[in-house]
Order: C-alpha cells, then sequence, then structure tokens
C-alpha cells in the first residue's frame, strides 16, 4: 500500500472514529425513562434542564435503575425538536458520588438555581450517600459534610416518594416511606407528639420497607455547614396526627410561605391503610410560623385523587398546574391530565379537554411518572420522561411543553416553532438569543448515527476502490516495492485530544373529599374519613440483589461498593426476576409498600463504556 493510499485509510478510520465519538454525546432511549430528578439549572446565561436518574422499563416485565447524568440545551431549538439529550454522567467532577442509581428521590433546585439538590430515592441496595448535589456552573457533585442522623429512628434513613421543596435558601423534607430501614427498631416513639408505633416494616423478604417517612418535616440548610445544617421540626397547628403523607406533589407559594401539598396518598399508621388523598382538602404547612393546616379548594371541576403527577407553581405565582397521575389503576395515566388551582381564590379549573398535542402521531398527553420543569423566562412547562400505560411495555413518550403565559388558556407547544415570547406573559423577561457557538454544541441522534452509518460507507467504498486499483494497474506493485524502504507508517488516534471532546456513553441500564382530622394533642383516630374510602391499589416490591455491607448502625460508617467508583469501565445493572415465580412480590404473603408499575429484577447485565486500547 503505498504512501497516498494510507493516507486516505487514515484519514477514513479518523472520520469513522469521529462519528462515533459524536453519538457518544447522546443519551439512547431517553424517553423511555421514569422518575427521574429533574430541575432547570442557569449558569453563565444558559439555562438548560438537568436530570439524573430513573428507572427505564426494558421489555414488558423487566426494569432496570439508572445513575446516569445528562442535560438538555432548551435555548438550543433544535435539541428541543429532537428531544437531545447529552450526557455529562462522566464528565462531571466527582462523579463517583452519584454512580448509584436511584428514582423516586426527593429532589428540588437551589434558592438561586445554581444546584439540584437530591436526596434519597429507591435503589438496589442503601446508598452510600443519601444526599447528593449537583452544580453546573463547575459541572461537578459534592455532597454535604453528613446526612441527616434520625436518632429516633435508627440513624441514617432512605426516604423515597416523599416531597423536597427549597425556600430561600432551605429545602423542607416531608413524607414518604423507608427503604432498607433498620429492623433492630421495632416501635417510634414520636418526641412531639408522643404517639408510639409498632408493626410498621411493609415485607417480610429482608427488603426492609418502613411505611414511616419523614412524619415530620426535616430541613436541610444551604447556608450551615456540618450536622447543625440538618433539623426536625416540631408540628405546630393542625397537625395531622397518626397520617403520613405519600407519592404526592408540593409547591412553595411565596405570598403566604406556605407549601401546599397536593394529591398522592395517604397512610394511617394505626392501621396502615391507604387512601387517596383529597384534591378538595389540601394539606399546608406555613415556613413562617410553623403551624399545619387544611385549605379547602373548589370549582366545577375537582380532581380526582392520584399520584404520579406534578405540580409547578406558574411564573403568575398565583397559579399552580397539576399534571397528569394516576388513581385506582396505578398502572394506566388518567385522562384528566391537566387543572389549575388559583392561590387566591382557592379553585380548580380543569383544563385538559382544550389541549391537544400538536403532530401527535397517535401520542397522548396523559403521563405519571413524569417530571415538570419551568422556564419562567419563555413561560414554558416542560413534561419530561414518564409513561401513560404500563400494560404496553417500554414507551417513547416524547418531549412536550405547554405554554403557560396565562393560566387561564394553555395550549401545547409546536416545537417547531421558534419560541415567542406572549405580551400577556407575567413575566417580563426576555429571551436570550442562541448563539451559533452554543447551538454547535448539541448533535442531535439522527446526525450522530447518520454518521457512524456515513463512516462506515466511507470505509468500505475506499477499500473496495484500493483493491481494484490494485488489482488492475501493474505498476502498482512497483510502487509498493519503491516505499518498501520507507519507514512505515502508523495510525495514530490523540485519545487525550479526543476525551476533551466527548462524553463517554454511560448506557441507561440499571431504570369531593373530608376533612382530615387536626392533631390537638388528645384526639385519637377512630373517626377519620378520608377522599375514596377503597383501599389503594396494593403494590408491588423492587427486588433487588445481595446487598454489601454499607451501613454499620452502631457507628455509621459508610464503606464505598467497589464496583461504583469513577474509574471503573464496566457498570452491572440490577438484577432482573422473573414475576411469575413463587417468590414474586406479587403474593399475598407480602405487604407491599408502592404502586404496581414497577417489577423485580432477575441477573447483572455488564454495560461496557469506550475507552483508550491498551498503550494509547
Amino acid at each position: 500500500m503505498n504512501k497516498n493510499q494510507r493516507t486516505l485509510l487514515l484519514w477514513a478510520v479518523v472520520s469513522f472514529l469521529t462519528s462515533v465519538i459524536t453519538a457518544q454525546l447522546v443519551v439512547p432511549n431517553p424517553s423511555y425513562r421514569r422518575y427521574p430528578s429533574c430541575g432547570l439549572l442557569s449558569s453563565n446565561g444558559n439555562r438548560k434542564i438537568y436530570c439524573h436518574g430513573g428507572v427505564i422499563k426494558t421489555s414488558q416485565q423487566d426494569y432496570e435503575w439508572d445513575s446516569t447524568l445528562m442535560r438538555l440545551d432548551i435555548m438550543d431549538p433544535n435539541a428541543t425538536a429532537s428531544n437531545t439529550w447529552e450526557n455529562i454522567t462522566r464528565t462531571a467532577a466527582n462523579s463517583n458520588i452519584a454512580l448509584e442509581a436511584r428514582e423516586r428521590a426527593l429532589s428540588a433546585v437551589s434558592f438561586d438555581g445554581s444546584s439540584l439538590f437530591i436526596y434519597g430515592g429507591m435503589s438496589q441496595t442503601k446508598l452510600w450517600n443519601q444526599t447528593i448535589i449537583y452544580t453546573a456552573s463547575d459541572n461537578s457533585w459534592s455532597t454535604p459534610a453528613t446526612d441527616y442522623t434520625d436518632a429516633d429512628f435508627g440513624g441514617t434513613r432512605q426516604i423515597y416518594q416523599g416531597s423536597a421543596v427549597n425556600v430561600n435558601g432551605k429545602y423542607y423534607l416531608y413524607g414518604g416511606e423507608e427503604t432498607f430501614s433498620n429492623q433492630n427498631v421495632a416501635s417510634y416513639t414520636d418526641p412531639y407528639t408522643n404517639e408510639t408505633f409498632t408493626n410498621y416494616f411493609l415485607t417480610e423478604n429482608g427488603f426492609n420497607n418502613s411505611a414511616i417517612g419523614y412524619y415530620e418535616i426535616v430541613t436541610y440548610s444551604e447556608t450551615i455547614s456540618g450536622f447543625d445544617s440538618w433539623s426536625k421540626l416540631r408540628p405546630l397547628g393542625n397537625f395531622q396526627k397518626g397520617l403520613i403523607g405519600s407519592g404526592h406533589a408540593a409547591v412553595f407559594h411565596p405570598r403566604t410561605t406556605t407549601i401546599f401539598y397536593f394529591g398522592g396518598y395517604v397512610r394511617d399508621l394505626i392501621n396502615f391503610n391507604l387512601t387517596t388523598a383529597s384534591f378538595s382538602q389540601v394539606t399546608t404547612f406555613n415556613t413562617s410560623n410553623m403551624f399545619w393546616g387544611t385549605q379547602t379548594f373548589t370549582g366545577s371541576a375537582v380532581p380526582i385523587g392520584r399520584m404520579g403527577h406534578t405540580a409547578t407553581l406558574l411564573p403568575s405565582n398565583e397559579d399552580v398546574l397539576l399534571y397528569g397521575g394516576a388513581s385506582g389503576d396505578v398502572s394506566k395515566a388518567m385522562n384528566d391530565f391537566c387543572y389549575v388551582a388559583n392561590l387566591q381564590n382557592f379553585t380548580w379549573t380543569a383544563q385538559f379537554a382544550s389541549l391537544t398535542l400538536p403532530n401527535a402521531n397517535g401520542a397522548t398527553g396523559a403521563r405519571m411518572g413524569h417530571s415538570a420543569v419551568l422556564d419562567a423566562i419563555t413561560n414554558r412547562l416542560y413534561i419530561l420522561f414518564g409513561f401513560y400505560d404500563n400494560g404496553l411495555g417500554p414507551q417513547n413518550t416524547p418531549l412536550i411543553a405547554l405554554n403557560v403565559s396565562n393560566p387561564s388558556a394553555l395550549s401545547f407547544l409546536d416545537f417547531g416553532q421558534q419560541p415567542t415570547r406572549d405580551p400577556n406573559s407575567y413575566n417580563n423577561g426576555t429571551i436570550p438569543e442562541k448563539t451559533s457557538s452554543n447551538s454547535s454544541n448539541s448533535a442531535t441522534i439522527g446526525g450522530a448515527v447518520g454518521g457512524a452509518i456515513g463512516g462506515v460507507l466511507v470505509i468500505g467504498l475506499i477499500a473496495f476502490l484500493l483493491f481494484r486499483r490494485r488489482k488492475s494497474n501493474d505498476h502498482n506493485q512497483k510502487q509498493a516495492a519503491q516505499d518498501a524502504g520507507e519507514q512505515e507508517e502508523r495510525l495514530s488516534v490523540d485519545w487525550d485530544a479526543i476525551e476533551g471532546g466527548f462524553v463517554e456513553t454511560n448506557l441507561p441500564l440499571n431504570n369531593n373529599g373530608k376533612n382530615m382530622v387536626p392533631y390537638n394533642g388528645t384526639n385519637s383516630n377512630s373517626n377519620i374519613v378520608l377522599e375514596n374510602s377503597n383501599l389503594y391499589s396494593s403494590a408491588n416490591e423492587f427486588g433487588y440483589g445481595e446487598k454489601p455491607t454499607i451501613m454499620d448502625y452502631n457507628n455509621n460508617s459508610k464503606h464505598e461498593v467497589s464496583s461504583q467508583t469513577a474509574t471503573s469501565i464496566t457498570a452491572v445493572s440490577p438484577p432482573l426476576m422473573n414475576m411469575n415465580t413463587a417468590n414474586s412480590p406479587m403474593t399475598d404473603s407480602f405487604r407491599q409498600s408502592y404502586p404496581p408499575d414497577i417489577s423485580r429484577h432477575e441477573e447483572p447485565q455488564p454495560i461496557t463504556y469506550i475507552t483508550k486500547p491498551d498503550g494509547a
């Protein structure tokens, strides 16, 4: 092969590698994700949506946890139109902090909009770091000096399916349930209400779930370091004695300094019955005086009880948009998927009937297990991921967005059109123009795949032409002999330079009510009446593999799982399990703790990341 031929071949190989590297920038099948932690973060004038973790349905029965960190550049119309997410899992500093896959975590964006706070969640083994914080400005992960330790309830606890809200630099965590609970704590006496709870464990298979999440509010302060950054708040006012909320959506209302807890279900900690929470009697917590209460909502169409929904305070600061969710059949999203609650007159208005998806192609606006992220500058509410019918298997749920400039006249956006500012918008900000440099940072999936295929075709074509030329031209042998004495040129790829321009792909395998009785310090719960008297649908348990020793409750020491270090090249997905086996958690012998849209797992499946060749 002569020098020119080698040059052509080198060019073809480098082109092919470049196309492959470009393909690594996007997240494969991001739409199959459920229950991730998402938020809009701002850095240097750039606004991007960041999402971490979740669970991914890979087949009709199988689910896999995920630890991917990815972002969507909402200032790039091409990225939103193609739903193109950039995988930054391995480029984030201290990425080993966040390699533990989790879903249904408690999460919120920081007060200044620069960080995403993530606490607890469901996982395959007990989390090494209960609290992780991602900061966009320096693309890094961090943890507090210490996780919250509940001395009255077994030490460090892992809570899922509760809520987190940031109020002026302080996160308010409430509700949910506990996984990997300390089985040595057979009873719990609340230090504030003096109630004693027993028999609250939800399983008998070593999975160790507890019905009691954060019974009272636990706070974490961004501005205080050390253990003092955590505290538990004494319940005042009309605290709901013996009841705990889970699966709800929480919204902070600045004018009244009140957190509203919408929907979800309520567990009676005396007999452990589950009932859906009323949307006409909404639990509230005032962050100024620490008083609990109940706010009555009316309207011609009050939403029925549901979970798996989201609630978002709109730019008007007086309206909350309820989106999605499921009720009695928690495997299918409800068709009445959109309502607006006004916080001045406390009325509900149904909006779903007037909403039609543009270019739907059979897609529906119904969704559950999704995330909702507001961009107040453009008055867009992004609906991300989730699913609408668990019986259909993996679903490619498209990225959709609502124009929320007028809470009384919502509409779905067509991503084929450029964003424009509504003159009736409650927000007076302007829409920054997208620069060409930022636009070039996002590659579409179609372009990446097309580039890779194109690279293969180029190599094949060049190889074919070279072969024909060598066979048809006798002088090639002479030219080859003349070149034999030349120093052999070797293919050289600068991996250090390449690594600075792409992100390694971490394949995503892993996955009309009645008032509640107020707490007055003396009343019992014998006369509690909640909306929807039938018990909530029983739920499945996650199947977890063998647990490494992670937490010693005697000294709270922590041990890192070696397979989750930042330098590992192979990650192992959680085990998958056949739901039809005799040991399936769907059998009546198990007490179940959450909705049946997640199944168990079986054999580990390795995932191989792209890496340098030996000696490079």
